[in-house]
């Protein structure tokens, strides 16, 4: 995303220990950019800025792309092994049962992972927005209902699974925080962009 020169601290690509826009709440996003959040900005307003900035726009973001990928990847044969593994070692209910546990630890890491993009997620800022906690809390509850609570288990034919299977499932999903890990120590080594302005 192009960042118009001059613009508030917020809005700068982040640093290290910098905010990412989409970690900021709605009124922190209105201070930062100086708008109405009543009115909006007057066509005025709006001229001025598209003259002085630029237009908001997007660029190609072929890294980003890339990222994705490997991160679909990554989550795609994680599953996929375990459920080939599982089908071997159990039976076809509970490799369904794995997949499915595996695949939705590997969206719950991820989206702890992604807070921010390039701060660890060890960090205690990773859980400070309450409503994230809350929601976190809630997929964790959720997942486990998956494989426990009888209706849930109709509806997606799962079953339950002993202690080591659900490690097994943990074991394989974390990897997509080490790989996302290694991608925010690389990113930390160098220096921020500079970010163009689109005329």
């Amino acid at each position: 995303m192009t960042v118009p020169a001059g613009a508030p601290a917020s809005a700068l690509a982040p640093g290290e220990d910098g905010p990412v826009w989409h970690t900021l709440r709605t009124d922190q996003v209105l201070q930062a950019e100086q708008v109405d959040g009543q009115h909006g900005l007057t066509s005025a307003e709006a001229a001025a800025r598209v003259e002085r900035f630029g237009l908001n726009t997007f660029d190609a973001g072929r890294g980003r792309f890339a990222w994705l990928i490997s991160v679909g990847l990554v989550m795609g044969a994680g599953t996929l092994g375990v459920i080939s593994w599982a089908e071997q070692a159990h039976t076809r209910e509970i490799a369904h049962t794995m997949g499915v546990v595996t695949f939705s630890l590997y969206a719950l890491f991820f989206s702890i992972a992604t807070r921010d993009e390039r701060r660890t997620m060890f960090s205690l800022d990773t859980f400070a927005d309450a409503k994230f906690v809350i929601a976190t809390g809630v997929s964790i509850l959720t997942l486990l209902l998956t494989t426990v609570f009888g209706p849930l288990q109709a509806f997606l034919k799962t079953t339950s699974l002993d202690v080591r299977q659900w490690l097994i499932c943990l074991a394989v999903a974390l990897s997509i925080v080490v790989v996302s890990e290694v991608r925010k120590a690389v990113a930390r080594r160098r220096p921020v962009p500079s970010q163009p302005i689109t005329r």
